[in-house]
């Protein structure tokens, strides 16, 4: 299956329009036979804010005032712009969306019926309402239509109806439902045409007057048609892979690129491949275009940076583009200079017979880039570096050997020059078992890159260090140097280098038709171990090991390099069993497009396992290899990641809401976190927390803030799907000086979710540190109730007692509360009862006074008094300690924590040995 995080895609986009009297509607998307464009693309939920650099600017006629057609695009600073054809921006322009961003490209496109075509572009404001927005050729919004609040990573596009002077927009969100905005009687209107229930790309073929839909977790495509406000299916075509872009008609027949990364072109009445297809293009980042300079051709930009041409007849054109500029850019086609114009990350790249003739800042497209001279980038397996910087390579057992790939880069504007002999060179610190084996080529064009490649293999534990070198014409590093680290250790997994002739250490998991070693696939070495499933005939299964020499309550953690060419593969530790995870982690690994991809897993063996740990990789109708298998044991984790605050980023706090700014401050020398909520509710939090169901837990942290209120909750999302899983929700007042609270929890035994750690923030500013989730002992129900702790924490005041300390008697303390002129006390909250159970609670006590009387609090029952109604004034005892007992069932459907009350008049209390216990039924 695709993979489960895709969100959508973009709609395909032309700039000029083709209208025909013969067909019942005609598209924005017809330009000519010979120049077509589409743009496809997907993001993970996450990366919504980063679609501005990836926006398609539009070309078209807006503005007949000045000569050519006019340029709009969404700029890096999330403004829409209208540029004339040479480049300046026209007057009324750049425009804001007022509390809100752009999250679509723009059309140029007459909706509003008069002789002017518009801007129509989406947006989303704050509170996550997405609307469509109008402009006019003065930068004046001049319509807006709410959609509602939906999610669309995807671009709308424009269809005019049958003897329509304006076009309607289609617009689909994220769980597939299809919207059209038209215009009404003079008024934008807007509604549902259809609902998909999965994500799907939508084009137009204007020769049939059917939408083509795609479905990127499907082998087929479907044509419906759009009749008298009526969406039907029209007919459907199987086709050998899902198509993962929207598909276009090209010269009567339908091409697209697929989930097995190849280039279809097909007959658009029964799928049948047209001689020459399909095409295996490597990585396509999602662009297809249909262009002609001496010949008709189609273009796949890359993920690489490059961009494959492909003839009509299928073959792979020798005149391929290879500019590193194209990486992770969208296109638009330039009528006038009959080229490809390229929106990359805000700057742009105007292309024409393969040549660069044109490249600007956004905002400047007519001027060049600053001359920036000769700069290298530098990259150890993916991971930016500095110069003289560290980088601690992956560990491997002993025995086992890797392959470290460090990448150069040339982001400058001239030829970078190595000049060294050889061109890269190590220096042992204590590491004499690395060796060379790839030197990086001599020279670098802009954008281009170049690798070295260092292999390290020990056959003795430990670290060991080189320090690598290479000299250039750099303007800012001439000589470029670093310290690379690696390290051998103890591997519980045999053969996890994959280096061994044979398979004996891999046993196979069911009938996997193929299990074997391969010399043409590796990650590191010269070797990894290959197997397929099929299911269809019987034939899953995958590889395993039996009988690890794990050691029970001891933290471990297993990682491999996997590439799933196909299928599924499914990861799994097990206890006695092969068949089942021992912590129910159902782990799916899609395919990986032809990369290798780390996978890591953290896991305590439970403290009661005895023998035969096991290591599964089950695949299903899958092709897989598997690299640097390593199971290795680890010190106990940090539950709660940069808890401390230490870090120079903020990767591992999430938003919740919208916070108006989160970020590290310092305070002295202590990194803290900072957040600001001035116009409301909003907050951060920790996803994904490792707790184990049934464990008991205590939350601490430091605070300060100055809002309306500061909320901890632990969100369980299957017990609560926003709350507190405990129902707790306790407002920490403000201060201006850190204080600390703890919590004490057990996770549920039946939670499906994991657990997030959230500080929720009203009206204000806080600050946050040392932030610590530990296991610990089933703590006793009430805390501190044999009153040894140092502090008062556990026992607040209620009222406003005179005295309340702690004080000594023979050595062991006990809890003295005096209040001789009113009411006074103590009192317990968050203590977490089971429903309808029999508990009792205890104490020893003195007391001297007018009246004592504990209390058992359930808010929603009795919001100050006892649930039930229980009001005991316990007597004097003069000098000697006297004992109370009380047994009490807890109510069917309990959802809320007790308090405990102790309350006095006019008196003085001791108070130890407090205890609530579960007794059998009374």
């Amino acid at each position: 299956m695709f993979l489960r995080s895709f969100l959508g895609f973009l709609f395909f986009k032309a700039v000029f329009m083709q209208r025909s009297s013969k067909k019942t509607v005609k598209s924005l998307f017809v330009l000519s036979t010979s120049l077509l464009l589409f743009v496809v693309s997907f993001f993970h939920p996450q990366n919504v804010f980063g679609r501005e650099n990836n926006f398609v600017p539009a070309i078209g006629e807006i503005l007949s005032s000045i000569p050519g057609p006019e340029r709009s695009g969404i700029g890096i600073d999330g403004k829409l712009t209208l540029y004339s054809y040479q480049g300046d921006i026209v007057s009324g322009f750049p425009v804001a969306l007022p509390n809100g961003i752009f999250i679509s490209s723009p059309l140029l496109v007459n909706v509003l019926g008069d002789s002017n075509n518009e801007i129509v572009v989406l947006g989303r404001n704050s509170q996550g309402t997405t609307s469509l927005y109008i402009y006019n050729s003065l930068g004046n919004q001049v319509g807006n239509i709410s959609l509602g609040n939906i999610d669309v990573y995807f671009d709308p596009i424009a269809v005019y109806p049958e003897s329509s002077s304006f076009a309607d927009i289609f617009v689909v969100s994220q769980e597939g439902q299809l919207k059209k905005v038209s215009l009404v009687g003079g008024v934008l209107q807007e509604e549902d045409v259809f609902q998909f229930n999965t994500p799907v790309g939508i084009s137009f073929d204007t020769q049939s007057d059917e939408f083509i839909v795609n479905f990127p977790l499907e082998s087929h495509i479907s044509m419906y048609t759009l009749q008298s406000g009526n969406f039907s299916l029209n007919r459907e075509l199987q086709i050998e892979s899902p198509a993962l872009y929207p598909v276009r008609v090209y010269q009567g027949n339908y091409v697209f690129v697929a989930r097995d990364n190849k280039l279809y072109s097909v007959n658009r009445l029964n799928a049948s491949n047209l001689s020459g297809f399909p095409v295996h293009v490597g990585s396509p980042s999602g662009s297809v275009i249909f262009q002609t300079h001496s010949e008709e051709k189609i273009g796949v930009p890359l993920i690489n940076g490059g961009m494959i041409f492909v003839s009509q007849m299928g073959e792979i054109l020798e005149n391929t583009v290879k500019k590193n500029l194209l990486k992770h850019s969208v296109f638009s086609p330039d009528i006038l200079s009959n080229g490809i114009f390229s929106s990359l990350r805000g700057k742009n790249q105007l292309y024409v017979n393969n040549t660069s003739l044109l490249s600007s800042i956004f905002s400047n497209i007519r001027f060049p880039f600053e001359n920036l001279g000769q700069i290298i980038a530098v990259q150890v397996e993916g991971q930016d570096i500095q110069n003289a910087s560290q980088y601690h390579a992956t560990p491997i057992g002993v025995g086992s050997s890797q392959n470290i790939h460090i990448t150069f880069k040339n982001i400058g504007s001239n030829q970078i020059i190595f000049s060294n002999t050889p061109i890269f060179s190590i220096t042992p610190n204590n590491g004499q078992d690395f060796e060379i084996i790839k030197q990086p080529k001599a020279f670098l064009e802009v954008g281009e890159t170049t690798d070295a490649i260092v292999r390290f293999s020990s056959q003795t534990l430990g670290e060991q260090s080189i320090v690598w070198q290479v000299s250039s014409n750099d303007s800012q590093a001439p000589t470029f140097s670093s310290t690379l680290f690696g390290q051998a250790i103890n591997n519980l997994l045999v053969d996890g280098s994959m280096e061994e002739e044979n398979v004996d250490a891999w046993r196979a998991y069911a009938k996997p038709p193929v299990r074997e070693k391969s010399t043409q696939e590796f990650f590191s070495g010269a070797k990894s171990i290959h197997f397929t499933s099929n299911a269809l005939v019987g034939q899953s299964g995958g590889i395993q090991q039996l009988a690890i020499p794990v050691l029970a309550g001891h933290w471990y953690r297993v990682s491999f390099q996997y590439k799933v060419n196909e299928g599924t593969l499914y990861p799994r530790l097990g206890i006695k069993s092969s068949n089942g995870d021992f912590e129910v982690i159902n782990s799916e690994l899609e395919s990986t497009a032809g990369q290798w991809v780390k996978y890591t897993r953290n896991f305590k063996v439970p403290d009661d396992f005895v023998s035969d740990f096991r290591f599964v990789l089950h695949s299903r109708d899958a092709d897989v290899y598997i690299d640097d298998a390593i199971m290795e044991e680890i010190e106990d984790p940090l539950l709660i990641k940069d808890g401390d605050m230490s870090a120079s980023h903020i990767n591992n706090w999430v938003n919740w809401g919208n916070p108006t700014l989160l970020e590290k401050r310092f305070e002295g020398i202590n990194s803290v976190l900072y957040m600001a909520s001035p116009d409301g509710g909003a907050g951060v939090q920790q996803i994904n927390v490792p707790t184990e169901n049934g464990k008991w837990y205590k939350l601490s942290f430091r605070y300060k803030h100055n809002g309306e209120r500061l909320r901890p909750v632990l969100n369980v999302h299957d017990i609560n799907r926003q709350g507190d899983f405990e129902g707790i929700y306790r407002d920490l007042s403000p201060t201006d000086v850190w204080k600390t609270y703890e919590r004490l929890f057990q996770m549920p035994t039946d939670a499906q979710s994991s657990l997030t750690v959230r500080f929720t923030l009203r009206y204000g500013e806080v600050y946050l540190d040392d932030v610590v989730l530990v296991e610990i002992p089933k703590p006793e129900i009430v805390r501190d109730g044999d009153m040894e702790s140092s502090t008062l924490d556990n026992w607040r005041d209620y009222g406003s007692s005179d005295i309340r300390e702690k004080r000594l008697d023979s050595g062991d303390k006990y809890l003295f509360v005096e209040d001789l002129d009113d009411a006074g006390g103590v009192s317990q909250g968050d203590i977490h009862l089971n429903a309808a159970t029999t508990y009792k609670l205890s104490f020893r006590y003195k007391f001297q006074g007018e009246r004592f009387r504990p209390l058992i609090n359930i808010r929603s029952i009795s919001k100050q008094g006892d649930f039930e109604g229980i009001y005991q004034n316990l007597r004097e005892t003069g000098q000697e300690w006297g004992t109370y007992e009380r047994i009490f069932n807890t109510p069917e459907g309990l959802n809320e924590n007790i308090t405990l009350f102790a309350t006095i008049r006019s008196g003085s209390l001791w108070l130890d040995d407090v205890v609530l216990e579960e007794v059998s039924g009374g």
